[in-house]
């Protein structure tokens, strides 16, 4: 018998590395798809063209958004500079966790973006593939996932993005200024929506109470939005009692990001009913805590759309460790395991908040009346002891690793990139 055992082990062992070249042979027509179909959308290919990955939404709108990122290398963004410019300073303290590379080395450059697309990208779907299925009895479906299915805030904050300024340059939609913070509130505000209180200021003077300095170096001098400057000064607000029962005393404002995204089926005609929020899709909701501690990060709680329960939490501090000490530090993904505010120890999950229903009408509204035809908004709201207020929106929005229907995200995608693609070929043709 034991010989019959060692004999077995034996055998086993030798399997292993036949079994792990199979599913290395497995990854490569998955690589060589990705490379075809990324190098068809990066040349310019046309969305609505493409025959590679048809029935295959999630994986053919993510290979057109990085495709996009070249495309439109240079096309003007909404928030102002280029697109490449605004990638570059959005990614300036992201990493791939565990690298401490931020991401906005590779974007300096045309050239090393399609370097980071087409070697570096599939590099990090294997490692990943490994670490999920380190048996690699199911590696090759693993890569596959990670390489064409990307779920991750960031694959997914592109694609958004990527889908926003492609539509910024071919439909012309009064929305977007509203990416202008200042002039957000206001327009909101003059709408009737209830938006984060600030204050009047023409020009600010802020100085130091601890340097021995003469009062002129140790200020600095700020001109307030009003006065077509840069700062808008908010009166001090207070997290409602609610959020105040399981966060610390000296916490920050905690915010929620919604999502929502308008539908393509509707008529693209500027005469729409404002009141009308049918075709507004709440698609996401998290609730965001920022850290007192700097080794946490930002905590994030995923919330319920339809019953406004709080469910479980993770962090993501582990995607903004820069540095070469945090080389091989820092896990590439953090599940969502808190049940309990890592700071006050106080249970979260579960909790629901009661008013669910008319944050969403409110937002949904909002989108409806001040972004109609923009693609989609992640508007960050705020509980407050003075009520339920709109902080800002953002047009190129960040899921923030919500929990989210993907099959009716990617449709709701793949619709606008068709639609877009079909304008872009109008364009062409009447050009």
């Amino acid at each position: 018998r034991v010989g019959y055992a060692t004999l077995r082990h034996r055998i086993s062992l030798l399997l292993i590395p036949l079994v792990v070249v199979v599913q290395l042979l497995r990854c490569i027509p998955v690589l060589l798809r990705f490379w075809m179909s990324l190098l068809y959308f990066v040349r310019g290919g046309k969305y609505i063209e493409s025959v590679s990955f048809y029935n295959d939404k999630h994986a053919k709108t993510y290979l057109y958004s990085l495709g996009l990122v070249i495309q439109l290398w240079n096309v003007e963004h909404f928030r102002g500079g280029t697109y490449a410019q605004d990638l570059r300073h959005k990614l300036r303290s992201t990493a791939v966790p565990g690298t401490g590379i931020p991401l906005s080395v590779f974007l300096h450059f045309r050239l090393t973006a399609l370097l980071f697309m087409f070697v570096a990208l599939p590099i990090i779907a294997i490692v990943m593939a490994v670490l999920e299925d380190w048996k690699c009895s199911a590696l090759s479906h693993a890569f596959r996932e990670n390489l064409l299915h990307p779920c991750d805030w960031c694959s997914l904050w592109i694609l958004n993005s990527s889908l926003a300024v492609h539509h910024y340059h071919l439909v012309a939609v009064p929305g977007y200024n509203l990416e202008d913070k200042w002039l957000f509130l206001k327009q909101a505000s003059q709408a009737g929506f209830t938006v984060v209180p600030w204050k009047r200021s023409n020009n600010l003077s802020i100085s130091h109470s601890n340097e021995s300095t003469s009062f002129y170096h140790r200020t600095r001098r700020m001109k307030g939005a009003n006065a077509n400057g840069d700062w808008i000064v908010l009166k001090k607000m207070q997290n409602s009692e609610f959020i105040r029962s399981f966060v610390p005393d000296d916490a920050p404002l905690v915010t929620f990001r919604i999502v929502t995204g308008w539908n393509s089926h509707v008529d693209d005609s500027i005469g729409v009913d404002e009141d009308d929020i049918s075709n507004i899709v709440p698609f996401s909701c998290v609730m965001r805590s920022t850290s007192t501690e700097s080794k946490s990060g930002e905590i994030i709680f995923r919330v319920d759309t339809h019953t406004g329960e709080l469910l479980e939490g993770t962090t993501n501090s582990h995607w903004h460790r820069i540095g070469w000490r945090n080389i091989g530090k820092q896990p590439l993904q953090t599940s969502f395991n808190l049940t309990r505010h890592p700071e006050s120890h106080v249970k979260v999950t579960g909790r629901v908040i009661e008013n669910m229903e008319s944050i969403l009408e409110m937002v949904r509204k909002a989108h409806s009346k001040l972004l109609a035809h923009v693609p989609l908004a992640g508007w960050d709201v705020v509980l407050t002891d003075d009520g339920i207020k709109i902080l800002e929106v953002n047009l190129s929005s960040n899921f923030h690793r919500a929990s989210l229907d993907y099959q009716q995200f990617f449709s709701f995608v793949d619709k606008h990139f068709t639609r877009l693609s079909l304008c872009h070929k109008i364009t062409e043709a009447i050009e």
